[in-house]
């Protein structure tokens, strides 16, 4: 059976490498099973990053909206103090 996976030639510093090869021998992993399985995992990390993002921009926004309404309670209750 022919493989179906392209080729990606790859030039890693040593230090990279020697860090690819500890991982290798932690996780019983190849080195190029390691890569892949590290490759994939940081791109998981950005797309659970962007949707904890959206998430605290959501609720960020509905902070504001709060904090805006006591601040217009506030300057009517300022308001009617003063008359």
């Amino acid at each position: 059976m022919a493989r179906t996976d392209q080729q990606f030639p790859l030039r890693l510093p040593p230090e990279l490498k020697e860090k690819l090869e500890n991982a290798c021998k932690e996780s019983g992993r190849s080195k190029n099973a390691e890569a892949v399985y590290r490759l994939e995992k940081s791109f998981e990390e950005r797309e659970d990053y962007q949707i904890y993002f959206h998430l605290m921009m959501e609720v960020h926004k509905d902070q504001q909206q709060k904090i805006d309404e006591l601040h217009k309670m506030v300057q009517l209750l300022t308001d009617k103090k003063a008359t």
